[in-house]
């Protein structure tokens, strides 16, 4: 009869198991006493740490991230320092996340997927702001505004011929005056 053993962990990551506390399943167990499953491991490494390993190669990759932000910044002459910072965090987060086993990956991603969101949804209401601003713009100088936008030369401009259209009704008027001043005199 052969019995099929679990392979042992590798002994270089401080796992301090050994084969008696392996799950094992004999040739000669039945499908009703195994339950068609694959034995379970959870319970052979009670003591691993998980966040130290897990901050180490976030660091090392945040890193990266950071690097790789700086160049995306001086390439697509962007903030280099937000784009560095946001690549970094980014960066961590997600090896962080991931390196931290199959039972963290799933709060992991919901966090990330939250901040995201958050983000997501500052970005787009600091540009609505500065789109409401450039759409009233756009709605004045447009070619069919009835509304249109005065620099302070184009109002002088409108005050200087409203000023010359008076003197010009004043001249006129001054001329009236004056012819029917000779008028009245002559009768």
């Amino acid at each position: 009869m052969k019995k099929i053993v679990a392979p042992v962990p590798n002994q270089a990551l401080g796992d301090n198991v050994n084969s008696a506390q392996m799950p094992t399943i004999s040739d000669n167990a039945t499908k009703e006493q195994t339950g068609d499953q694959a034995p379970s491991f959870s319970n052979t490494r009670p003591n691993t740490p998980v966040l130290g390993p897990a901050l180490k190669l976030g660091a090392g990759v945040g890193t990266l991230g950071l690097l790789t932000g700086a160049a995306a910044g001086i390439i697509r002459s962007a903030p280099v320092g937000l784009y560095a910072a946001t690549t970094g965090i980014q960066w961590f987060v997600l090896s962080s996340t991931f390196c931290g086993g199959p039972r963290n990956v799933i709060p992991g991603a919901i966090i990330f997927s939250l901040l995201g969101l958050g983000g997501a949804a500052l970005q787009n209401k600091l540009k609505s702001r500065e789109q409401s601003e450039s759409w009233f713009r756009k709605v004045i100088d447009g070619k069919w505004s009835p509304i249109t936008r005065i620099t302070n030369e184009d109002w002088e401009r409108i005050l200087e011929e409203k000023l010359l259209r008076v003197e010009t009704e004043i001249a006129v008027l001054d001329d009236s005056i004056a012819e029917l001043r000779k008028n009245e005199k002559k009768t």
